[in-house]
């Protein structure tokens, strides 16, 4: 009798989790976005988990290679998951270098640091 409770129990846990992967699945892309603040490489889907906050995160405004940044973006697939489309080639402004450094040749280079201080109210 016991056995018998146990696999109706888990046929029913079967079904709700099926029922609950296809009631919560992105339908459009607007429900995917980057799972993280900067430089993200994969996607969350908003109708299972909510995306970062990034209110009080500064990225960097490079392109870094193998990311969402400049032009990548988060796709709901066919499948109903989330995905990300990362672009390869040119950034769009076309400048060629996706944030990496040129090499500088037969003189020195001078580097700015930007330093930003709360003002005291």
């Amino acid at each position: 009798m016991a056995t018998s409770h146990h696999h109706v129990l888990v046929a029913v846990v079967a079904i709700l989790a099926t029922v609950a992967w296809t009631s919560f699945a992105c339908e459009t892309d607007d429900h995917c976005r980057p799972s993280s603040c900067c430089h993200s490489n994969q996607c969350v889907d908003t109708t299972k988990a909510p995306p970062p906050n990034c209110t009080d995160v500064l990225c960097t405004a490079g392109c870094e290679h193998d990311t969402l940044d400049c032009g990548g973006e988060c796709m709901c697939t066919a499948s109903k998951v989330c995905a990300p489309h990362v672009r390869a080639g040119m950034p769009p402004d076309g400048a060629g270098d996706w944030g990496v450094p040129k090499p500088q040749t037969g003189h020195a280079r001078t580097i700015k640091r930007v330093v930003i201080r709360k003002q005291k109210g």
